[in-house]
């Protein structure tokens, strides 16, 4: 056996593991959050400790002697207080994001929140996004995964509601999320034919599952790729009563989007990734303390943080950014960083990276993950208005959900090609529907119906299956001037 000795800020804990043990396992069996957004094997860096005074990848080191191991100090919870009276009757509302756990309080005598507390998923120690979750679960870790989430949400729960169970809670996800909620194996989502266990609404109690609530009530997926989360977007818009043409884009590690046409829905997914939650990216963070929002450049370069001293880039800040370069021309159509003389920010790309700060870089990898990811959004956006029988300029308005599409700039969007250029005047955001559609079922849980109407109308659209799919992804991997 060997000592690893672990310290986290001011604690001290020892524990005795078995030799040539991954030291990025023995962390998350012992219930410590390591950010892996590669799930382990090396690529991301995110999973860096300090063992015995040098960092190294968690992921990649195995404990062969005696360790001290310091970890980096953990993003506090957020929660925010607004008023201070309760009634009995209290609701809660979850957002269940792949990367971001957002919870809401519900007076539903004065219907309002009244309180929000959020977190990291510590699911992100398994990878930063589903398909890594579903891998994971395939070689036995639902149970673990499934202990996580359930663990995150009862610490949502108390801190809302330190006293008292909520008389009930209403969560949404996305389908994989919302299996591993029930401990139900979500393996067959992740190989043809990506078959879900359920995909309808869901009441129990609490107990059932160790969640410290009275009655949890689960919204209703769409498929195994479209989830309860843009079921609530929809609730949000009403989409039901919507008679124009109009599209709903949720972009998080999924890009899920729905689009009513000529009275119908119509919804599919691409796997566009986590770069917009600051996974894969090198220098990539979520919307929290420290992360680089928004990027202006006239004279000078000037950034903004969420707060604090900037150490990273969030999703937003990602996209200005890109726009920018595009712009100065520092990028090529084929998304190639280069030295353009001819701008002034030319001297800040060093050895292939481009310096916003001393610290906080871009490099070229990250690049070719946005082409990725902005190629996937525009192409599931072009096959899925074909299906539909419309084109983009029939479009009479693009809801833009996601939590970072809050703080995103529109016209950075159009510029870095995430969107189409005939969208550029069309675009309301609309922040983290999910949330908001949770709300709303929790002031008035007769909405829940109106959420089983929304998923049984939607006609699902197999990417998968579209060979148009492959053609404009390939077009819309490079940058236009």
């Amino acid at each position: 056996m060997k000592k690893v000795i672990i310290r986290n800020q001011e604690k001290e804990k020892t524990l005795y593991v078995s030799e040539n043990s991954n030291l990025l396992t023995v962390l998350r069996e012992h219930g410590y959050l390591i950010n892996a957004n590669c799930g382990g094997n090396g690529q991301c860096k995110k999973c860096a400790v300090t063992v015995n005074g040098k960092s190294e990848l968690s992921c990649q080191t195995i404990v062969r002697e005696d360790v001290i191991v310091e970890l980096k100090k953990r993003a506090k919870a957020s929660k925010s207080l607004i008023i201070d009276t309760l009634t009995p009757h209290n609701h809660i509302a979850i957002d269940l994001g792949t990367t971001t756990l957002a919870g809401y309080l519900i007076d539903p005598d004065h219907q309002q929140v009244v309180a929000t507390y959020s977190l990291h998923n510590p699911q992100m120690s398994y990878g930063a996004d589903i398909i890594s979750r579903i891998k994971h679960c395939s070689l036995g870790k639902l149970s673990a995964l499934h202990q996580l989430i359930v663990q995150a949400i009862n610490e949502i729960i108390i801190g809302l509601l330190p006293k008292q169970k909520p008389q009930s809670l209403i969560i949404s996800g996305n389908t994989v999320m919302l299996h591993i909620l029930m401990n139900e194996d979500p393996t067959l989502i992740g190989r043809s034919p990506y078959t879900a266990n359920f995909l309808l609404s869901k009441e129990f109690s609490g107990d059932l599952l160790g969640i410290k609530a009275e009655k949890v009530r689960l919204l209703p997926s769409i498929s195994s790729f479209i989830g309860a989360d843009i079921v609530a977007g929809c609730l949000v818009i009403d989409i039901l009563q919507e008679k124009e043409n109009v599209l709903l884009l949720d972009l998080g590690t999924n890009g899920e989007m729905i689009v009513k046409a000529k009275g119908k829905l119509y919804g599919t997914s691409t796997a566009m990734g986590p770069a917009f939650e600051g996974a894969n990216i090198e220098m990539g963070m979520g919307g929290v303390d420290g992360a680089i929002s928004a990027v202006n450049y006239e004279e000078s370069l000037t950034i903004e943080t969420v707060s604090g001293e900037p150490e990273g880039l969030c999703g937003s800040g990602l996209i200005d950014i890109i726009a920018i370069l595009r712009n100065e021309h520092l990028i090529d159509e084929t998304g190639l960083l280069r030295a353009n003389q001819k701008s002034k920010l030319a001297s800040q790309i060093i050895d292939g990276k481009f310096y916003l700060t001393d610290r906080v870089y871009l490099t070229q990898k990250d690049i070719r993950e946005f082409q990725l990811a902005k190629s996937a959004v525009v192409a599931g956006i072009m096959v899925l208005l074909e299906k539909a029988g419309i084109t983009l300029s029939s479009l009479k308005r693009v809801y833009l959900a996601g939590s970072f599409g809050f703080h995103m700039n529109k016209k950075s969007a159009v510029t870095a090609g995430l969107l189409p250029e005939e969208l550029k005047d069309k675009i309301i955001v609309i922040g983290n529907s999910s949330g908001l559609g949770s709300i709303m079922v929790a002031n008035d849980q007769s909405l829940m119906e109106t959420c089983n109407k929304i998923a049984a109308e939607v006609t699902v659209v197999d990417l998968n299956k579209e060979p148009k799919f492959s053609q404009y992804f390939i077009e819309y991997m490079h940058f236009t001037f």
